[in-house]
């Protein structure tokens, strides 16, 4: 299968010179009698390289086929990260360098999608919004309480965030795993 760059958008899988690359960035711009061009951001899913490249508009970009396989977070450990299939319940790692700064996000028993390319596991795809606990939370600042004010707070799995004033030391949220950004506070249960 092969993509044009009308095609291509966030997240899709291409090759490029033999290698698999995931669509981190993309833009697309007309340049009058030049034609339109993709501008992409790609991150190599071998070893997390990343890659700025532009495509021409005639040009034909190879699809990559792959599988996802849903899992559960284990263990992190100094080289990889443990997952458990949910299909065969075989145990998988990956390396901590292709995890990067993902590892974060990863807390016990989290369900993510394992990307397989062929046989290969080669990426995991974290759920776009997970709860998190706050185990850290700065005080409360007095006074200028107009406009959108922030203060830094720690995550049960050791992210520092920016949330509103409100949000105190066991409080459950709701956070986006894409950009880290909070979400929203979760009702406490009683």
């Amino acid at each position: 299968m092969e993509y044009s760059i009308t095609d291509l958008k966030k997240g899709v899988l291409v090759e490029v010179g033999g290698k698999p690359y995931r669509v981190i960035d993309y833009a697309h711009s007309s340049m009058g009698r030049g034609g339109a061009v993709a501008r992409t951001k790609l991150k190599n899913l071998q070893n997390g390289s990343m890659l700025s490249k532009t495509f021409k508009g005639n040009e034909k970009i190879t699809a990559v086929s792959s599988t996802t396989i849903e899992a559960q977070y284990l263990y992190l450990d100094n080289d990889s990260a443990h997952f458990l299939r949910l299909d065969d319940y075989d145990q998988v790692s990956l390396a901590r360098e292709v995890i990067n700064d993902r590892d974060k996000y990863l807390k016990e028993d989290l369900e993510v999608s394992l990307l397989y390319i062929g046989d290969k596991l080669v990426d995991i795809e974290l759920p776009i919004k997970v709860k998190y606990q706050v185990v850290e939370s700065e005080p409360n600042i007095k006074g200028d309480s107009a406009g959108s004010i922030s203060k830094g707070c720690v995550l049960e799995t050791g992210l520092r965030i920016q949330v509103p004033l409100f949000i105190e030391k066991g409080d459950q949220l709701l956070i986006d795993t894409r950009n880290g950004s909070y979400v929203e506070r979760l009702k406490k249960s009683s």
